[in-house]
């Protein structure tokens, strides 16, 4: 009779091993599925930010602001935006008159890139 009570103890010590290696991969599992859902949310948050402004580039009909860095016809803007990250729109050249373009890049409190978005849009010629 003893020997059949220690193989049911050693049978239920093995079965708390399984669940316990079991429910350690599910946690690390949902931790890492958190991380990933926090990262995806920061990208859509920089995404939609990028397109904002990417409207209001487009609404100014190349009348570029004058505020920021200069360099020669390129400007750069930059903005700290609510949630930690930065944006910064530079004016680039074209090379089609009447075509106005720029880059606007999205990055986070770290300087990592979240986003990078090219906007063009139609400029009135002299």
């Amino acid at each position: 009779m003893k020997n059949g009570t220690s193989l049911i103890l050693t049978e239920l010590l093995v079965m708390l091993l399984v669940f316990s290696a079991a429910s350690a991969c599910c946690l690390q599992i949902f931790s890492w599925a958190d991380r990933q859902t926090t990262a995806v949310e920061r990208k859509d948050e920089a995404v939609v930010q990028a397109q904002n402004f990417a409207e209001r580039i487009r609404n100014m009909e190349g009348n570029w602001p004058e505020d920021g860095a200069q360099n020669g016809s390129q400007g750069e803007i930059r903005m700290e935006l609510e949630n930690g990250m930065t944006l910064s729109a530079v004016r680039l050249d074209s090379e089609i008159p009447g075509l106005g373009k720029a880059e606007i890049q999205v990055r986070e409190a770290d300087g990592s890139l979240q986003i990078s978005l090219p906007v063009c849009w139609q400029e009135a010629l002299p």
